[in-house]
């Protein structure tokens, strides 16, 4: 918060989706489940030099599907698939446009559906 407050920077939080742990992640859970918590604190003691954005409107508690029946999350419960990471980013793009005058997100039509959900990289999806 230091480092960004002196550049004149407002740092924005934007917690994860929520993850069905693996053997890697399970040790962890505790300080992933606290993160939101953390970050809205630094956020609300921060003088407006920091905002916490509640992406928990983007992701449903099934963590694979939302409301058209489309996967949002990969098999492993951890990654996102090419819906999912589309639907996130385009409300990202809006609560950042709803927050910053001047910035303008990219027609989702211009980046949406341009090949890169087929990429090998989204398996399990």
């Amino acid at each position: 918060m230091e480092t960004a407050s002196d550049a004149g920077a407002e740092v924005v939080f934007v917690p994860s989706p929520p993850i069905r742990p693996d053997e890697f992640y399970a040790p962890h859970m505790d300080e992933i489940d606290r993160t939101p918590e953390v970050a809205g604190d630094v956020a609300a003691n921060s003088d407006d030099q920091a905002v916490l954005l509640d992406s928990t409107v983007v992701w449903d508690d099934a963590y694979q599907r939302d409301g058209d029946g489309e996967r949002d999350r990969s098999d492993d419960g951890i990654h996102t698939c090419p819906q999912g990471a589309a639907r996130f980013t385009g409300w990202l793009m809006e609560e950042l446009a709803n927050r910053y005058s001047g910035f303008t997100p990219a027609d989702p039509q211009d980046w949406a559906n341009d090949g890169w959900a087929a990429d090998e990289i989204f398996t399990g999806c």
